[in-house]
């Protein structure tokens, strides 16, 4: 699940599965393609992101890697920043980010990853709910803010319904704007499904809008999905668009 942005006025959704990653155990590396910008090739880390002292690291939050054409040396020009999942409160699933260079289309992006959820460990009985957090961008021509906010899902896993509101906030200025609840409409789950999907009930704007997803864990325990919808910026008449992706756990 992928999300990217050329820096300005163009954001714009990837298919699904268009950012590859995976991971060896047996070398400790990841491996990934970025849809057709990039050319398969290893994760090779360059830095971090985090708190530390003069004895070392406090705290990792993120890792930054060269993305290498093939196994290397050459490079692509692309820079790939992985959540560390020490930090992270998902177990199954996680963000990473993208800044490419000219050489690859001059593109920054988002992404979700994680382990499928497969349909034989799907619940089809019950019910649950899912709490988790936006990440993502804004179309501006004064050059894109970022979007981040919370998410809830409520699955009945045995009628194949759901519903659900993302709330997201704008970094218009240096404090988030909050932009409103964007209530689910005209979702689409089955019974025993690994994916689901819908669009928005936007707040002041009746463009389109959509989002797709699907479940990650042994036990569908998280899920992932992309999404796009227009805003309008509270006090103004601004308006745009809005690309991003989201992780959430079970809560229930």
């Amino acid at each position: 699940m992928s999300a990217l942005t050329d820096g300005g006025v163009y954001v714009s959704l990837p298919e699904p599965d268009a950012v590859h990653i995976r991971y060896s155990a047996a070398d400790g590396l990841y491996t990934m393609t970025l849809a057709n910008m990039s050319r398969e090739g290893q994760l090779a880390p360059i830095g971090g992101n985090g708190s530390f002292h003069d004895k070392g690291w406090i705290n990792i939050s993120s890792t930054r890697s060269d993305l290498l054409d093939g196994k290397g040396p050459q490079k692509q020009g692309v820079i790939v920043t992985l959540d560390w999942p020490a930090s992270s409160v998902f177990r199954y699933t996680n963000f990473g980010q993208w800044n490419g260079g000219c050489p690859m289309g001059c593109n920054i992006g988002m992404f979700a990853y994680g382990i499928p959820t497969s349909a034989s460990h799907m619940p089809v009985t019950g019910s649950a709910s899912f709490d988790g957090e936006i990440r993502g961008y804004t179309s501006r021509s004064e050059g894109y803010v970022d979007v981040l906010g919370y998410v809830t899902l409520n699955f009945d896993f045995g009628a194949g319904k759901l519903a659900g509101v993302m709330r997201p906030e704008a970094y218009f200025t240096w404090d988030p704007t909050p932009l409103g609840d964007y209530v689910f409409r005209d979702t689409v789950y089955a019974k025993g499904s690994t994916k689901f999907s819908g669009a928005f009930n936007v707040p002041g704007s009746t463009a389109p809008s959509s989002f797709t997803g699907s479940f990650t864990g042994p036990s569908a325990n998280e899920l992932m999905a992309q999404w796009q919808a227009p805003f309008v910026r509270p006090g103004t008449t601004e308006t745009g668009q809005m690309v991003g992706v989201w992780i959430a756990q079970r809560s229930k």
